[in-house]
């Protein structure tokens, strides 16, 4: 695999005016970096942050055509976590996930505003695994529970699960003040007042008995299926239409449908919701990756390596799209009035809709399913110091285009650690924003 070239946060280029998904210009920026701050200075109630930086603010990305210029919304992901032996740390467990407001001044990042997400009770959600097991809403094979939360190197589990935890990705505001955020988990979709508190989590349906002890109400009101989402791979991505009425939702990866197989993980085909304001599905619709070794020539690029990282909405039809691996993104236009809803399209598996296994060029349309059709607006692996891992997208005007990526708090998979716990291994890597 390609090293990852040590950036991270978010860049704003001119792409021209995008119309009918063409884009007449790409113009390079310049860069502003958020400066280092420890995770308790941005967070005081964390007891030990480890040594690590603040980071991962560009998980989501957002500027609504009337907010002022430079500043935007984003939110972190769940927090600082490692993967270490297929394990998945929580170096700081009582990080809460948090929606920032910056602004772009000169060469910084500014922090305006941080709003931790909250409880009804007002206790902080957290970024832990929600469930050990989850009972199946289709099939006698249950959907993968979460991921065991294990302590900061891994040589212990944390013994405690959150029905209130969220791993959250992408965000947008309404000109009330509330915001939408999309979650990894269930996956689920939240509505989030001004103040950070989430007045509902809407999950696939099925799933509303695993939640007994949650401190915030929860709504089953999406596709069952959808609770088969793959580890690690739910709700990345997250738009509002201009009039406010509808949001637009992204699978990171296909289904793991049908359940026991690999197919899901080998698919082409994942989906993307509309939803209206009380977080009933409107639509359903298959977005169907670029063949991986042409979208990403990085030697062994597989499949499962194609992501949808994130969403902006130009109209209430007209949806930009952020596709990427690791390594590689680029933004397409799609336009829903083209493409087939599939909420009414029955597989003739049993049970499960089982589009995932329609994988070779003209199944999907052989089956009945004409899937969004894309247009190429910018390749951003052709402009020069475009971070790597990239994961969301926002627009300044009709003309200027703005993308985020992830750093990770500057933690790899496998972070080293001295004798007091601290982070020993911290990659370098910035929260940036270029202009």
């Amino acid at each position: 695999m390609r090293t990852p070239r040590l950036l991270a946060g978010a860049t704003i280029l001119s792409v021209g005016t995008i119309f009918a998904g063409v884009a007449y210009a790409v113009t390079p920026a310049k860069t502003a970096s958020l400066p280092n701050q420890s995770v308790t200075s941005f967070q005081p109630t964390v007891a030990n942050d480890r040594g690590i930086r603040l980071g991962s603010i560009g998980s989501g990305l957002f500027r609504a055509r009337t907010d002022a210029p430079h500043e935007f919304y984003m939110v972190t992901d769940r927090g600082p976590n490692g993967q270490p032996d297929e394990k998945r740390t929580f170096p700081v467990p009582d990080f809460d996930p948090t929606i920032v407001k910056v602004r772009v001044s000169g060469e910084q990042i500014q922090i305006l505003e941080r709003i931790p997400l909250k409880t009804t009770s007002g206790a902080p959600v957290t970024g832990l695994s929600n469930f050990s097991a989850v009972t199946s809403p289709l099939s006698p094979t249950a959907p993968a529970p979460d991921e065991i939360p294990y302590n900061f190197d891994g040589s212990a589990i944390l013994g405690t699960y959150n029905e209130n935890g969220l791993d959250t990705e992408d965000i947008v505001r309404t000109s009330t003040g509330q915001s939408w955020i999309v979650d990894e988990y269930r996956p689920s979709v939240l509505k989030v007042a001004s103040n950070g508190v989430v007045l509902a989590r809407y999950v696939p349906e099925g799933l509303l008995d695993e939640f007994s002890s949650v401190d915030y109400p929860v709504y089953a009101t999406l596709p069952p299926e959808f609770a088969y989402r793959r580890v690690n791979r739910g709700f990345e991505g997250l738009a509002i239409s201009p009039d406010e009425e509808s949001l637009f939702v992204a699978l990171q990866s296909p289904l793991q449908l049908p359940p026991t197989t690999t197919v899901g993980r080998d698919s082409r085909n994942t989906r993307i919701l509309r939803l209206d304001t009380n977080g009933h599905v409107t639509g359903e619709f298959v977005y169907r990756f670029d063949l991986a070794s042409s979208f990403d020539p990085t030697p062994g690029t597989r499949a499962r390596d194609m992501k949808v990282s994130g969403l902006y909405a130009i109209s209430d039809t007209n949806v930009l799209v952020l596709e990427r691996t690791d390594f590689v993104a680029k933004v397409y236009l799609v336009d829903l009035a083209s493409a087939t809803d599939i909420g009414t399209w029955t597989s003739p598996s049993a049970n499960l809709n089982h589009l995932e296994s329609l994988n070779t060029d003209g199944a999907l349309e052989a089956a009945g399913i004409t899937p969004l059709t894309k247009t190429l607006v910018v390749n951003l692996e052709t402009i020069d110091g475009m971070p790597d891992k990239i994961e969301s997208i926002t627009m300044m005007n009709p003309s200027v285009l703005a993308v985020a990526n992830d750093n990770d708090f500057g933690l790899t998979d496998n972070p080293t650690w001295n004798g007091n716990g601290n982070l020993t291994s911290d990659t370098g890597a910035l929260s940036k924003i270029c202009t």
